[in-house]
């Protein structure tokens, strides 16, 4: 069997190795960002990653950063979106409390256009 005869199921495998692995790159890229700055005494980049996706109430470092993990998670998605499906960064804004026209703001569109878009339309739908 030659190296790049992958059955469907590698490949999707691969497929979500790649997209998890470009999500966690914007997340650091925004995260440098956020040290160079207003989280600067939260460590470095990727410490701050880690201290934002833990969302430990009792880490002093998240005390610091909660503050802004809201624009920490719309800047992801801005940074992410040009280049790759940005619905899991989404997902997670949301998760995170984002708004809705937030999200919008860091795709570049209108708030109607995103609710208008299936792939983004359940995400950003409050739930009923």
């Amino acid at each position: 069997m030659a190296f790049d005869d992958l059955t469907a199921e590698d490949l999707a495998a691969a497929s979500r190795r790649i997209a998890a692995d470009t999500l966690h790159s914007a997340r650091l890229v925004a995260a440098e960002y956020l040290v160079a700055g207003p989280g600067a005494s939260a460590g470095d980049a990727a410490t701050a990653v880690d201290v934002l996706l833990a969302r430990d109430p009792a880490d002093s470092r998240f005390e610091l950063l909660q503050a802004f993990e809201k624009p920490w998670a719309a800047l992801t998605i801005r940074i992410l979106a040009p280049v790759a499906d940005p619905t899991s960064a989404m997902q997670d804004a949301r998760d995170r409390g984002v708004t809705a026209a937030a999200i919008a703001k860091a795709l570049g569109v209108t708030q109607q256009a995103l609710y208008q878009n299936p792939r983004y339309a359940d995400i950003v739908r409050k739930p009923r």
